[in-house]
Formats: C-alpha cells, sequence, structure tokens
C-alpha cells in the first residue's frame, strides 16, 4: 500500500519526537534513602449546566448538585516519580457532604499498584503494571470508550520509557556544540538496535505494541507504524541512499540537521522549544512539525505554539495533498517556568481524514504557588469551555500542600498476590461473589445522595456502552 512507506516515517517521528522490574519480593524491597515529597491534596468539581446546548440532554443541574456534594481528598507520600525507582503512598477518598465516605489505600512498588480498601472487604488488589495498557484497550474495543487515551494519561511512566528508548540514544549520537556529524554507521546501528527492540517485543510484554496502540488506534494506523519499527534501517537507507549520514551545521543560533540532501530538523539554539521538524518520503508524502516559544520582557507566562500535520500526496496528478492529520497546541501565558501565579490558556485543535469530526477545545488554566520550594502551596483551577456555546463547563480545583518528608515514611507492606489485570471468568465471579455486595452497601450513601437524573444518566450510558452486559448485570 502506498501508505506504507509513510508510516515508516511516522514511526521514525515517534522515535525521534522528539529529537533535539523486577518481581517484588516481600522484605527484599531495596528502601531508596531519596527525598520523599509529602502532598496534601484536595480536588472539587463544579459544572455550569447554562454552557450545554442541549439541556435535555443530561440532567445537567442535578449533576451540577451531586458533584457539590462530593471532595476527593488524601495524602500522598512520592519518592522518585516518574523513574523505575518510584515509591508512593496514597491515604484517602471520597468524601461526601464533608465526611469520609469511600476511602481507599494505593501503595506504589515499582511497576506493582496494590489497592486497599473498606469497598473490598479490607482485602487488596494487586496491579502490575506492565499489562495496564493492554487491559485498558479492551473497552476501546469492545465498547468504544477512550480509555486508551485515559491509559496513557494515568501512565506517565510509559511514554517516558518510550522516549528513553528512542530518544535518548539519538540525543547522545547528536551531542556536541558548533558544526558536527553522526555517521551513516553510527545511525544504521542504531535503527538496528530499534529493530531489534521490535524483534524482542513480545518478552518485554509487548510494550511498544500497546503504546503504540493506545496512541495511534484511533487513527486506524497503529499496527502499520508498530510494524514499521521494525523496519527502520530501511527508512534510513531511502533517506541517505548514499550513507552520508547526518550532517550538523550551526548558524546565527540555529542549527540544521541535513540527511542524505533532506533538511530534516532545525532548532533554535537559545530555546528548548523552538524547533521545525520535516520527515519526506519517498511518495512526496510529508510529516512536519513545527514549534514556537514566544518570550516577551513583560510576560507572565509561556507562550507555547506547536503543530503537527502530516499530508498525504494526491494519488492523481494535479489533485490537492490529502491533510491526512492537523493538530494545533496553542498555549498563552501557562506556567511552564518557574512563575508563581499565571492565568493562562490553552487551545487544542484536531481536523483532517483520519478523524471523523474535527474536535476544538479551548480552556483556561490558572496556576499560582506560594513559594518555589519546600514547603509550598499549589492551586490550580482548570476550565475547558463548551465549543457550541462558548461558556465555560466546569472547572476542576485542585490544592496541593505539599513538604519534604523522611524516607522512612514508606513502609514496607505485605499483599496478595493476584493481579487483576489477569482478569478471566473464573476471577470475575470471584470478584462478583465477594465484593459486590461489599461495594453496594459502601456505595449506597453515594447512590441515595444522587439526583434520580444523574441516575437515568449513568444507567443510561451503561447501557449504551454494553457495560452492563459486560459485568454480567442484564
Amino acid at each position: 500500500m502506498k501508505h506504507n512507506l509513510f508510516f515508516r516515517l511516522l514511526s521514525l517521528l515517534l522515535c525521534l519526537c522528539l529529537l533535539p522490574a523486577t518481581a517484588l519480593g516481600y522484605g527484599e524491597t531495596p528502601v531508596y534513602q531519596d527525598p520523599v515529597t509529602h502532598t496534601d491534596i484536595e480536588l472539587t468539581l463544579d459544572l455550569f449546566p447554562e454552557a450545554f446546548p442541549d439541556p435535555q440532554a443530561a440532567d445537567y443541574q442535578g449533576w451540577q448538585e451531586f458533584l457539590d456534594k462530593l471532595l476527593f481528598k488524601g495524602s500522598l507520600d512520592l519518592q522518585n516519580p516518574l523513574t523505575e525507582k518510584v515509591r508512593a503512598w496514597f491515604d484517602g477518598g471520597l468524601y461526601l457532604n464533608n465526611r469520609m465516605t469511600i476511602p481507599f489505600q494505593v501503595d506504589v512498588y515499582f511497576t506493582f499498584r496494590y489497592l486497599q480498601s473498606r469497598v473490598l472487604k479490607g482485602e487488596s488488589m494487586f496491579f502490575k503494571m506492565e499489562n495496564f495498557l493492554e487491559f485498558m484497550m479492551k473497552p476501546r474495543y469492545f465498547m468504544d470508550l477512550p480509555t486508551d487515551y485515559i491509559a496513557l494519561l494515568m501512565y506517565p511512566e510509559a511514554t517516558l520509557d518510550i522516549c528513553n528508548r528512542f530518544y535518548t540514544p539519538l540525543a547522545k549520537l547528536c551531542e556536541g556544540e558548533g558544526n558536527r556529524e553522526v555517521s551513516y554507521d553510527d545511525l544504521y546501528d542504531l535503527c538496528l538496535s530499534w529493530e531489534e527492540m521490535y524483534m524482542n517485543d513480545g518478552e518485554d510484554y509487548y510494550k511498544l505494541y500497546f503504546f503504540f496502540t493506545c496512541l495511534l488506534y484511533n487513527l486506524g494506523i497503529n499496527y502499520d507504524v508498530y510494524d514499521q519499527i521494525g523496519m527502520l534501517t530501511a527508512y534510513l537507507d531511502m533517506l541517505d541512499p548514499e550513507g552520508k549520514g547526518l550532517i550538523i551545521t550551526e548558524k546565527e543560533g540555529v542549527e540544521t540537521y541535513t540527511i542524505g540532501g533532506h533538511k530534516v530538523f532545525t532548532r533554535k539554539l537559545d530555546s528548548t522549544r523552538t524547533f521545525t521538524l520535516d520527515l519526506p518520503d519517498e511518495n512526496g508524502n510529508l510529516l512536519s512539525v513545527t514549534s514556537r516559544d514566544d518570550i516577551h520582557e513583560d510576560w507572565n507566562g509561556d507562550n507555547w505554539f506547536i503543530t503537527l500535520n502530516i499530508t498525504l500526496a494526491p494519488e492523481e496528478e494535479g489533485a490537492e495533498p490529502e491533510n491526512f492529520l492537523a493538530l494545533q497546541l496553542n498555549m498563552r501565558d501557562v506556567p511552564l517556568r518557574d512563575l508563581y501565579q499565571t492565568p493562562g490558556t490553552v487551545e487544542f485543535i484536531a481536523e483532517g481524514t483520519a478523524l471523523d469530526e474535527p474536535f476544538y477545545l479551548f480552556s483556561e488554566l490558572f496556576f499560582e504557588r506560594t513559594d518555589l520550594v519546600l514547603p509550598n502551596k499549589t492551586t490550580i483551577y482548570f476550565s475547558p469551555y463548551h465549543p457550541e456555546t462558548g461558556k465555560k463547563m466546569l472547572t476542576a480545583k485542585l490544592r496541593l500542600y505539599n513538604s519534604e518528608v523522611p524516607f522512612t515514611v514508606l513502609q514496607e507492606r505485605i499483599y496478595d498476590n493476584e493481579d487483576i489485570f489477569h482478569l478471566n471468568d473464573e476471577y470475575l465471579q470471584r470478584i462478583k461473589e465477594n465484593y459486590i455486595p461489599s461495594m453496594a452497601l459502601n456505595f449506597l450513601p453515594v447512590i441515595l445522595e444522587m439526583p434520580a437524573g444523574v441516575i437515568n444518566d449513568i444507567l443510561r450510558f451503561a447501557e449504551e456502552t454494553d457495560i452492563l452486559v459486560s459485568l454480567g448485570i442484564e
């Protein structure tokens, strides 16, 4: 298919994008002496019914009244976040009318997560995060729920792991100052190591496969992109048939990366977020990423504008190229640097033939903190606007009280070892028998506070998405 080589190009972008476990042994898990941050968390949600164009689509007034009664609150001790040595302990839960109603605790050991709650009769559930992305694809497959994107947000370590696999060795090859070169042989060896990573993916819990599936399934190109990772040496030969390697030149504060006569990357040396990436293929398809970081002397925050465009060459001579995908992220006065208080906006646009319909989201983001060092208090307000009415739909208010505590607060605990991601009919039946009565009893106070319209909305959603059928409730 004509697009296959272009998927190689897309694969390489996902590798360059960013150009410029061990099993748990109880009592033997090392206790790292790195600093631990203690955070007291409070999260509330405010809904604005007047923002929705069709008041009959849901009981928005009921949801507003119900959300006003809820508060998510707890404390988190966190060590080595977003690394393979991450340790964390969360103790908190859902408050109803300012009373703790659904308590739970989460213990994090590297890629292991343990959930405890009286909802589970005081027992624990075990999650092995190496299987998390695969597990979260099932609701997408069977109910068309966007759990693949939710999975990437909930498990950022997966994205960082992919970046480290591809970006880190590439950045090491390109490091240096002034005019320099990266030989074709070094680039080939790097592409070959990526192909070997692809070949050994099955021995690594198919991390690559499920990462790209979560990221690209909705575009319909996840399988093609994944397969092309195993053929990156062929793409390198297409870009650089004469084996000249990567030539990096510097002029007037701008670095230019050229390979096989193709200017594939430029970046400003005084900005980490101002660059242009252009990756062509032999069929005339093009993937282009541009990023601009505008800072003014009187700025109140960062202004960062980034676009990604994939255009496919026309199938007939003289026709217009196909706009396969166009993404635009425009952030103004957003606190990406060390600022104490910043009111900003975030605008995201997605369109193209890869999507069923265009997507647009405009949001306000307010960020405030009392100090740059611990202890401090951080407040974040996030407010998305409805694309049709232009009115504020929701405001999420997150308050964080941060301090540093001794590493000894993270204690070693012993839990049951039954991975919920290995869910089968027998295990599901046992969960229903053991926990559903307890869950119903503990959630009863919450249900009793729900307006009838909210209950109807939840039941209608569960029925439309076959959630009830999946749980064996019809």
